[in-house]
């Protein structure tokens, strides 16, 4: 099939995201902090593709950009090494 633009969906077995596909996308999001970028994709998961949703709804997926923010916020905070850690040598 042709590429479809965006971040894939990443579906796992037995969970409620099972049946997330490219289809049903209808929102992501991109952040950057320091050398870090993360990406989002956001959608129904409820078999429906994005098209038959009727109108655009992306604040109900606002969740998924508040996520990432928090993993950029964790991923680029300073950290110093605990020189008394096995795994640091200082």
């Amino acid at each position: 099939g042709k590429p479809a633009p965006g971040v894939r969906p990443l579906a796992f077995r037995g969970t409620v995201a099972d049946r997330f596909t490219p289809a049903m996308r209808q929102t992501g999001s991109v952040r950057q902090a320091g050398p870090y970028v993360v990406l989002t994709t956001a959608g129904q998961v409820d078999g429906r593709p994005a098209s038959t949703a009727g109108e655009p709804r992306p604040s109900i997926f606002a969740f998924a950009t508040e996520l990432s923010e928090r993993v950029l916020a964790d991923l680029s905070a300073p950290r110093m090494p605990d020189c008394a850690a096995a795994e640091w040598r200082c």
